[in-house]
């Protein structure tokens, strides 16, 4: 197999070589999401037919059904997120040992990097690709769980429907105008971190013909200025990461209470039952 040239070829690379357990990863993970967005219509369907006509039958068998739909729930996860942390950690693995091998293969790596500072890269960068493949089975399964969310909440209320089909891309839009800036962030953190790890690894590897040429108090303020400079880019990332998680939040939340006014609404004007509020402000 020809070594990859760009990223996107290495992360299809992994996808390739991790394929089966991604299959299966994001079928188990698939079927999890949507007996999550079940959850709620089924304690729906409980209220109207067990709990608002005091039918103790109806009770016990909607309980049963909840408590099996809560085992193939529990157990899909389980052994769906088990196979794709296991694809993660041995494609990981695999591409630190190819690119270790590629930096101490005897021809040399054609590089102008410090060879710490390539490792340190090589190895941080391994693990980001090797989450490649958690994240394609977690983004298969919220499309396809927001595409069930979005037919039973169809099914129960077209009205609201219309607004989470036109509310969700205006949220997912606001985040991604933030997505880009965390980006760069990231990738000169990435940087400065590489840096002060190969000045380190080179400082300790030359510490001896440092102390006899008097060189140590040079080389020790290179290193705190690079660390410096990784402290600074950390905390922007970082920032960047807040902000994000923040602008995710606010926006949920507040797309959450329009939904669950207008539900609430409805329901007050007899077009909703009680159960099926539950299940359109818990889907």
């Amino acid at each position: 197999m020809s070594t990859p040239r760009t990223p996107g070829a290495l992360m299809r690379r992994s996808l390739r070589r991790q394929r089966r357990a991604v299959l299966a990863s994001s079928a188990l993970i698939t079927l999890w999401q949507v007996c999550e967005a079940m959850v709620t219509v089924l304690i729906g369907v409980m209220i109207d037919r067990a709990v608002t006509t005091g039918d103790l039958r109806e009770l016990v068998l909607w309980a049963v059904v909840l408590c099996l739909h809560f085992l193939v729930l529990s157990l899909s996860y389980r052994f769906g997120a088990r196979i794709g942390n296991r694809a993660v950690h041995v494609e990981s693995h695999r591409l630190r040992t190819e690119v270790s091998g590629h930096v101490l293969d005897p021809r040399g790596a054609r590089t102008d990097r410090l060879s710490g500072d390539l490792l340190a890269l090589a190895t941080g960068d391994a693990d980001l690709v090797g989450e490649v493949i958690r994240q394609v089975a977690l983004s298969t399964a919220g499309a396809i769980g927001l595409v069930v969310s979005g037919v039973v909440l169809a099914v129960i209320d077209p009205w609201l429907a219309l607004i989470v089909l036109v509310g969700v891309p205006l949220v997912l839009g606001a985040t991604h105008l933030v997505a880009p800036g965390l980006a760069h962030r990231s990738a000169r953190r990435q940087e400065a971190l590489g840096r002060t790890t190969g000045i380190a690894s080179d400082l300790i590897r030359g510490i001896r013909p440092l102390k006899g040429i008097g060189g140590v108090e040079v080389a020790l303020e290179r290193y705190r200025r690079e660390s410096r400079t990784a402290a600074h880019t950390s905390v922007a990332a970082a920032g960047w990461a807040g902000l994000l998680t923040g602008i995710t939040s606010a926006g949920s939340g507040v797309f959450l209470a329009v939904i669950a006014i207008v539900a609430g609404l409805r329901t007050l004007s007899g077009d909703l039952s009680i159960g099926e509020l539950v299940a359109v402000v818990g889907l």
